[in-house]
């Protein structure tokens, strides 16, 4: 519109004020709550990881030392009546549970990764998942030792988790490579497996079933202004990878 005169350029520079207060105001709301929603990401996975040491300690204090105990009475009754083939057995069925149930409380709650850091305990889940499996994994770590938030190690320790279960379960893969880095301001892991590759027809499928592996790990990664993805590799298998934000110096 003309302006005429003074009178309508005040009220013009007026409206205009009143805009960019009100475009101020709407860009610092954005941002609280983006903070707000980062924190709350970092907040749910140490709200889950304190539910997977609630369940890991039960297990341990209650379930595996019932199960030791119960072994132990075996063994007296062997020394005592004399060995049995049905003894044996039930000795070997008392010890598989309980390295079942000690593997269980570890991946509850992986203790590598508060003592010595998110490499070290990704190498270890590699191993254990090799023992426990057919599963080939190699661990590519760059991270050389470096440490970051708590929140954000748990958050991408149980991404890879998640990515090798996915491999061992529904990929029929054989061999899974695990590459961790620093770069560009990320804390990144991708795991790439040679699987039968991703569909994403079963993977809706699995996800409308209850299924939300995938689903939980690209909500929450992106809730902590991250980014997920994942996809065919050009090999054929799966590759899935995550980028969580790091602070410097971290």
């Amino acid at each position: 519109a003309t302006v005429a005169g003074p009178t309508e350029l005040a009220r013009l520079a007026e409206g205009l004020n009143h805009m960019l207060a009100t475009r101020q105001q709407h860009d610092e709301l954005v941002a609280m709550l983006a903070r707000e929603l980062e924190a709350t990401a970092i907040s749910l996975v140490e709200a889950r990881e304190h539910e997977r040491r609630e369940l890991a300690n039960a297990l341990h204090d209650t379930t595996l030392q019932g199960l030791i105990a119960a072994m132990w009475q075996v063994d007296a009754l062997v020394e005592r009546e004399g060995g049995s083939p049905a003894l044996e057995r039930l000795r070997g069925d008392l010890e598989a549970l309980i390295n079942q149930t000690r593997g269980v409380t570890t991946g509850l709650r992986p203790p590598a990764l508060e003592e010595s850091g998110l490499g070290a305990a990704v190498d270890e889940l590699a191993r254990r998942t090799e023992r426990e499996s057919d599963l080939a994994v190699e661990v590519d770590d760059r991270l050389l030792g470096a440490r970051f938030a708590s929140g954000v190690e748990l958050l991408v320790y149980r991404m890879v988790q998640e990515a090798l279960q996915n491999a061992r379960k529904h990929a029929r893969a054989t061999h899974v490579h695990v590459l961790l880095e620093r770069a560009d301001g990320f804390l990144r892991a991708t795991v790439t497996d040679d699987g039968i590759g991703i569909d994403e027809a079963v993977l809706a499928e699995r996800s409308h079933e209850g299924h939300l592996g995938v689903v939980s790990m690209r909500d929450t990664v992106r809730l902590a202004k991250g980014e997920f993805s994942i996809n065919q590799g050009a090999a054929g298998g799966t590759v899935v990878n995550v980028e969580v934000p790091v602070a410097a110096g971290s």
